[in-house]
């Protein structure tokens, strides 16, 4: 009887190992594409809450150096918008637009590179105490975040305390 010549290798090791290899690669390369995408959302999430931050510190220091008399709503072009009118007579505009994915304060603008499927945007007058308060409101939702990146600031009007 001879000997089986055990210096080669068998289909059936070449097919394991091959199998074992291709599905820690294919392993390897879904846990790269999901951490990517972690990291994106991450980065997505950071530049909306700075951006939040940015407005609302622009439109609180605007009103504390300034007398707040009034807070309009409008509507124009499907466009909703808020006026904000200090007592200098100067007026500063809120307004996000959807189509350009635009957030516009005054001379301030800042263009979205994502899209937003919920915008509004609102201010709500109430007294308590002889002081009028104004609920300034702006929705800014996407559809891959449960998260509003808008703001939600409560004033005095003419700086009432």
């Amino acid at each position: 009887m001879k000997k089986i010549n055990r210096k080669g290798y068998l289909t059936v090791e070449i097919i394991l190992a091959s199998s074992i290899a291709f599905v820690i690669a294919v392993f390897l390369i879904d846990l790269t594409i999901k951490l990517s995408n972690k990291t994106d959302d991450a980065y997505l999430d950071t530049i909306l809450t700075t951006d939040k931050a940015i407005i609302t510190n622009k439109i609180m220091m605007d009103i504390k150096t300034k007398k707040l008399v009034n807070v309009v709503a409008r509507e124009v072009s499907s466009l909703p918008l808020l006026l904000f009118e200090y007592a200098n007579g100067e007026v500063k505009e809120l307004s996000f637009d959807k189509e350009h994915k635009k957030l516009i304060y005054g001379d301030y603008q800042k263009e979205y590179k994502v899209s937003f499927d919920e915008v509004s945007l609102d201010v709500n007058e109430y007294i308590i105490d002889e002081i009028t308060y104004f609920n300034i409101k702006l929705t800014l939702k996407n559809i891959y975040s449960d998260s509003d990146y808008g703001f939600n600031i409560t004033v005095s009007k003419s700086n009432e305390n």
